[in-house]
């Protein structure tokens, strides 16, 4: 059976559409699928990925304290109270300045509000001192 090809586009003058090959087409499907399901997941995997980062950066302490030792069950309760008790410490230590942050909030927000207003931008208030300057010189 012979199978009679045209001519490129020579019965409707028309050029024919170009064909997506179908792997290509469910690629492109699959990854906006992955990117959608990561997305509306990230409320979950966000604090699961940091807590396999803390498990990889306090393995090592975990592991000297049994060489040393300590029990299994009590190394890690030394390390888990260790953590809080640094972030704890560390909220404590920035009190002071999350203080004054959240009173100058409002002050910086509408700042913000103005220069956004006034088309200057982002950068509008960083920009216009440097170009001060380098007028001045």
């Amino acid at each position: 059976m012979a199978v009679h090809k045209r001519a490129f586009g020579s019965v409707t003058g028309r050029t024919p559409a170009p064909s997506v090959q179908p792997h290509v087409l469910l690629s492109i499907i699959t990854f906006v699928l992955v990117v959608a399901a990561l997305w509306s997941a990230q409320v979950l995997l966000i604090p699961l990925v940091f807590a396999a980062l803390a498990v990889c950066g306090l393995e090592p302490l975990h592991r000297r304290l049994v060489k040393w030792h300590v029990p299994r069950a009590l190394s890690a309760a030394l390390i888990v109270i260790s953590v809080v008790a640094a972030l704890a410490g560390s909220g404590w230590g920035l009190r002071k300045q999350t203080t004054a942050f959240m009173n100058q909030l409002p002050v910086l927000t509408q700042r913000l509000r103005d220069a956004i207003r006034d088309g200057q931008g982002a950068f509008g208030s960083t920009v216009q001192p440097v170009q001060q300057a380098a007028n001045d010189l």
